[in-house]
């Protein structure tokens, strides 16, 4: 499996994305857009287990922090897309560090990121 989109799985658990992670170490896409449940430890098994990660699609993720993000930048610098759409709770030190990981960037949505400014662009 190298793609998988779960969004709108609004039932969906960390417990099953971190199974999902461990058991697919290939992923390189992952949507888990509007998925309210899901919280930083889903982000980061992700990131941990899955370096090859190329894709991925946080929009609509209020109940993340900048940590996840940050674990995503460091473990995953292949990183060319990342969805983050209405996501208000990123700061700047979070779009940074994903910038300075990832270098091959071709999209970045973040918009509704109300808490970003100059600085993160």
């Amino acid at each position: 499996l190298n793609s998988v989109n779960l969004a709108s799985c609004g039932n969906l658990t960390d417990a099953a994305v971190v199974a999902l992670a461990g058991h697919c170490p290939g992923l390189n896409s992952v949507n888990l857009a509007s998925c309210g449940n899901l919280t930083d430890a889903a982000v980061v098994a992700l990131a941990e287990h899955c370096p090859g990660l190329t894709s991925v699609d946080l929009d609509n993720r209020e109940n993340l922090t900048d940590a996840a993000l940050d674990d995503i930048a460091k473990h995953c610098p292949g990183l060319t897309s990342v969805n983050l759409w209405d996501c208000g709770i990123w700061t700047n030190a979070a779009v940074v560090a994903l910038a300075g990981h990832c270098p091959g960037f071709t999209s970045v949505i973040l918009l509704g990121c109300g808490e970003l400014t100059d600085a993160a662009v």
